[in-house]
Formats: structure tokens, sequence, C-alpha cells
């Protein structure tokens, strides 16, 4: 009989052993997602941050951009208008020119 008892407790320890076994494994198994999914928080929360960064540098970029092109763009256009007021400067001085000698007027220009 001291047998048996000796076995059934011995299986009763043995049981209570594997249960704490897997409870432990159980708990070690929950600490690992909670550490995996605080890396997966850290590495989301650093890729979002590198995101902003890289969106931050782009929209800079892009504003440069516009900035130069409508810079150049006001540049064309001074220079167009200037030969645009230029032509018709000098259309005004034929017309002048023209209209002194039908009167037989001179014209007189400083050449700077």
């Amino acid at each position: 009989m001291e047998t048996a008892k000796k076995s059934q407790v011995s299986l009763q320890a043995e049981i209570k052993y594997n249960q704490r076994v897997k409870e432990e494994n159980r708990l070690q198994h929950q600490r690992d997602i909670i550490n995996r999914n605080r890396v997966v928080q850290f590495v989301s929360n650093w890729q979002d941050n590198a995101v902003a960064v890289s969106i931050k540098s782009e929209l800079k970029k892009i504003k440069e951009s516009a900035t130069s092109e409508i810079e150049m763009a006001n540049h064309e256009l001074l220079v167009l208008r200037r030969r645009d007021m230029a032509e018709l400067l000098e259309q005004d001085v034929k017309t002048y020119k023209a209209e002194l000698s039908q009167r037989k007027l001179a014209f007189y220009e400083d050449n700077y």
C-alpha cells in the first residue's frame, strides 16, 4: 500500500509539476508576445517618423522647386516685356521720324 500511496503521491506531484511547467511556458510565451508587440510598435513608430521626415523633405524640395520656377518665369516675363517695350519704342521712333521727314523737320537722337 505504501508503494501505491507513494506512486499516487508521486503522480500527483508529477501532475502539479507538469501544470506548473505548462503555466510557466504559457506565461513565458505571453511575455514573448508582449515583447514582440513592443518591438513591432517601436518599429512602426520609427517608420512613421521616417515617413513624416521624408514627406517634409519632399514638400520642402517641391516648394523650393516651385519657387525657383516662379522666379524663372517672372524673369522670362520681364525679359519679354522689355523686348516688347523696346520694339514698341523703335516703332514709335520710326513713326515719329517718318512724320518729321514728311514735314521736313529734323530729329535729334542721343546715342548713349
